[in-house]
């Protein structure tokens, strides 16, 4: 009885151990799978071009040339962008036939560097391609054309150098070195020397380094400034800009962050009255407020913790339309003594004023 009892336990053992060879075999022989997708050849012929102007439009050539063993017929044209059209002078291509494509690109508000492709298919499902790579340069533009200086302190100097480049294809044509027009508190634009020189063999570019100064003002809040050339703004082409912006963190936190007043026909024609809470930060007093628009009535009252209740009142009949009113509040900081908010003043369409 025990030696049977051993011969079942050790033919257990054998058939347990066989049937784990069996899926360590299978495990290390993975199957594979017939690949459903494949990618299809394809045959790309490339043109890399000089640097050319971002005005009107371009045609580009790309010879095409059939090396296979097969008499293709190229079929379902696609463009990369809408801003190209392509003719193909022939589709048939015997083996060995060249053919040309030409694409036509419409290049106004495109520039940097480019790619331009159109892909046809032939009957054995491959893909064939031409492709255009060239750097379109904008007429006038500043390099860089923003810059962000974070969080900054009031009073704090800020400098940056940037580039003003204009392009033209000839020195004759490029136009006069602009004068200034600058906004932005405490932002001052210093050009230097211009120079010029070739850009490629179509273009022509002059630099004109520009320094860039910013004494921060003492207004909390996102800081913006811009320059750009002075004269008349065209909407459709409009001139380039520089963007400046800086941070000054504030020292007080108004909640709600401004007031507002709907003035509906039902409103007695007394005062009516808004509260915002001003919480300074540590080390920060709130000295007063105050207002630019005579209409608007402002009172500070000190509450706890260090807090101020600032009581905002208007007179509906002095207001005949919606506005938009900044306001501003004192701190004992020197060089942040503004923190601005506003007071809206909203009169739907169609109410009695």
């Amino acid at each position: 009885m025990r030696k049977y009892f051993y011969l079942t336990l050790a033919t257990l053992v054998a058939i347990a151990a066989g049937t784990l060879a069996a899926r360590w075999a299978t495990r290390a022989e993975p199957t594979q799978l017939p690949e459903t997708n494949p990618t299809p050849e394809t045959f790309t012929f490339a043109l890399d071009e000089p640097p050319i102007l971002s005005r009107g439009e371009a045609v580009f050539s790309v010879r095409i040339t059939n090396s296979t063993a097969d008499t293709v017929q190229l079929t379902q044209s696609q463009v990369s962008c809408a801003c190209t059209a392509v003719t193909l002078d022939s589709a048939e291509l015997a083996p060995g036939q060249e053919t040309l494509a030409r694409l036509r690109v419409q290049l106004r508000g495109r520039f940097g560097n480019e790619r331009f492709r159109n892909e046809w298919v032939d009957q054995l499902e491959r893909v064939w391609a031409a492709e255009v790579r060239v750097p379109i340069e904008l007429p006038e533009e500043f390099v860089p054309q923003s810059k962000d200086w974070g969080t900054v302190a009031p009073g704090q100097e800020l400098r940056t150098e940037v580039n003003f480049r204009q392009v033209a294809p000839t020195i004759e044509e490029l136009p006069p070195v602009p004068e200034w027009n600058v906004t932005g508190d405490g932002v001052v634009a210093t050009p230097g020397v211009a120079r010029t020189e070739p850009l490629g063999p179509r273009l022509v570019v002059r630099t004109l380094p520009m320094s860039i100064a910013i004494r921060v003002p003492d207004t909390a809040g996102r800081g913006k400034g811009q320059v750009m050339p002075a004269g008349p703004v065209d909407l459709i082409n409009r001139p380039p800009f520089l963007s400046l912006y800086w941070d000054v963190p504030s020292v007080v936190d108004l909640y709600p962050a401004q007031a507002v007043f709907v003035l509906r026909n039902d409103e007695p024609q007394f005062e009516l009255k808004r509260t915002v809470v001003l919480r300074p930060k540590p080390g920060t007093q709130i000295t007063g407020a105050t207002s630019p628009d005579p209409r608007v009535k402002l009172t500070l009252r000190p509450e706890t913790n260090g807090a101020s209740a600032l009581d905002i009142s208007v007179k509906p009949a002095e207001f005949r339309d919606s506005c938009h009113i900044p306001m501003t509040v004192q701190t004992n900081h020197t060089g942040v003594a503004t923190i601005t908010t506003s007071v809206s003043i909203l009169r739907p369409a169609g109410s009695k004023k």
